[in-house]
């Protein structure tokens, strides 16, 4: 049977579970001891967006077989020497991360390009990364059984820029305000 899948945490905006469950606590209780589970990682959605997915995915073909994204994720195929991303025109969530090791695969001479993969046409030397602002970069060993190339150099390679900009990021943030 084909499915649309759309994974979402906490939804952001009046009338959602999550918003209410929030602000009823906030209301009542001046002071929460939390859980450990509080600490999960969670990127939330507003509801706005929410609804604009579900009605985009009615407008999705099921029967294709396109890779999207992960779960609170960003999917890049590692093929030859560059990487493949989804398109982020709407179909997807792109996420700050992605965009972030677009530009630093892009300046580090790592060519990017955005097109769709299919779980059919992975190939063995085929490697997968996750991104993520919660996780940063994982690479990915299996896709529906088929098991891929260890990205885990390129994964390593990508996780340093990311680190570096970050560095850098700080440290002009801390010369200008600290």
């Amino acid at each position: 049977m084909p499915v649309v899948e759309l994974r979402a945490s906490i939804i952001l905006g009046s009338g959602s579970l999550s918003f209410e469950l929030i602000r009823a606590l906030v209301e009542r209780l001046p002071v929460m001891l939390c859980p450990r589970w509080v600490q999960s990682p969670a990127q939330p959605i507003a509801i706005e967006d929410v609804i604009a997915y579900l009605l985009a995915a009615l407008d999705v073909p099921v029967d294709e077989g396109r890779i999207f994204e992960g779960a609170t994720s960003n999917v890049f195929l590692s093929r030859g020497d560059g990487l493949l991303t989804p398109p982020a025109e709407g179909a997807i969530l792109p996420g700050v991360l992605r965009a972030k090791l677009e530009q630093l695969a892009a300046a580090a001479g790592i060519p990017v390009t955005e097109g769709w993969a299919r779980v059919a046409d992975l190939r063995p030397d085929d490697g997968m990364l996750l991104t993520s602002s919660v996780r940063g970069v994982v690479a990915v060993e299996t896709v529906d059984g088929v098991r891929l190339r260890t990205a885990g150099s390129l994964a390593k390679r990508l996780r340093a820029l990311v680190d570096e900009a970050e560095a850098a990021s700080t440290a002009a943030f801390r010369a200008a305000y600290l």
